[in-house]
């Protein structure tokens, strides 16, 4: 067993260590597990005995130093397992908020449709019965030659002041 790769071993699993602090203290919203304690205070006695060159030694505390790596790989899995299940809960709120949105802004598209349909046939209408008047009396005007025959004039727009004009030949 080279001392060497077990020295770069566990500096590498300090680093690991340290990093993963951070994340540990996010389990369980605001209670702070101190597994990372544990395995970071074994790391001095595991250096000393790497200098020391007593592999023995060494080997003992990384296998206690393993127990508590364990410890916080568990810890870490059941923070990403909340993590994911938080995840997919914002995800299932947000589709429904978003499905929500889209049916509201169906209806509300599906309202001004009909609001406009229902102001433009209002409006065609009103065009076509004083078009439908002046073209009546036209026809009685050219047919008879009467042009004592009056257009009814309805409303105050372009239409009526043709109507009108008709009224005055």
């Amino acid at each position: 067993l080279d001392v060497r790769a077990v020295h770069v071993g566990v500096r590498q699993d300090a680093d690991l260590a340290v990093a993963q602090a951070a994340q540990i203290d996010l389990v369980h919203g605001a209670v702070r597990v101190d597994a990372d304690g544990e395995y970071v205070g074994l790391l001095p006695p595991l250096l000393e005995r790497s200098r020391a060159n007593d592999t023995q030694g060494a080997m003992t505390v990384a296998a206690s130093m393993a127990a508590s790596r364990e410890k916080m790989a568990a810890l870490i899995e059941e923070h990403i397992e909340l993590s994911n299940k938080y995840s997919n809960t914002q995800a299932e709120e947000s589709k429904a908020v978003a499905q929500r949105g889209f049916f509201l802004s169906l209806a509300s598209i599906l309202g001004a449709a009909i609001f406009i349909g229902g102001v433009s046939v209002v409006t065609i209408r009103g065009i076509n019965r004083s078009l439908a008047a002046m073209q009546s009396t036209v026809k009685k005007i050219e047919g008879d030659l009467d042009f004592t025959v009056n257009a009814e004039v309805i409303g105050k727009d372009e239409i009526s002041e043709v109507a009108t004009a008709i009224n005055r030949l």
